[in-house]
């Protein structure tokens, strides 16, 4: 089961969405991390084992991200998409990763792809 975290450089509706769906989201500023450091929302990730779910490039440098975790997922979607679209892309992206374990892969979604890296 994935436990997402999501960025503040998503909607915050978005976690709200998750929820609807049956994930248990959270969203970093729903738990004081909204204007925190990198560090500081990895830290959170790690200590709560929740897959961060983000637009920020950053996370995907292995080196500065290592494993373990609990799995990133990689937001590559246009920004003149809706906002309605881009939520609806993700959670069809997740959708299609149901029943796999997201332990320390990077996971990428982007137009039409879902790659997953391990």
């Amino acid at each position: 089961m994935v436990f997402p975290l999501v960025d503040e450089n998503l909607p915050r509706l978005f976690a709200a969405c998750l929820r609807a769906v049956g994930y248990q989201a959270e969203d970093v500023r729903d738990v004081g991390l909204g204007t925190h450091p990198d560090a500081d929302v990895w830290s959170y990730a790690q200590a709560h084992t929740r897959t961060l779910v983000t637009q920020d490039n950053d996370f995907a440098d292995i080196r500065a991200y290592p494993a373990p975790h609990a799995g990133i997922v990689m937001v590559d979607l246009p920004d003149r998409l809706s906002i309605a679209v881009r939520m609806q892309l993700i959670l069809d992206g997740l959708a299609s990763l149901a029943g796999q374990s997201l332990a320390n892969a990077v996971v990428t979604i982007s137009l039409g792809h879902v790659r997953v890296h391990r």
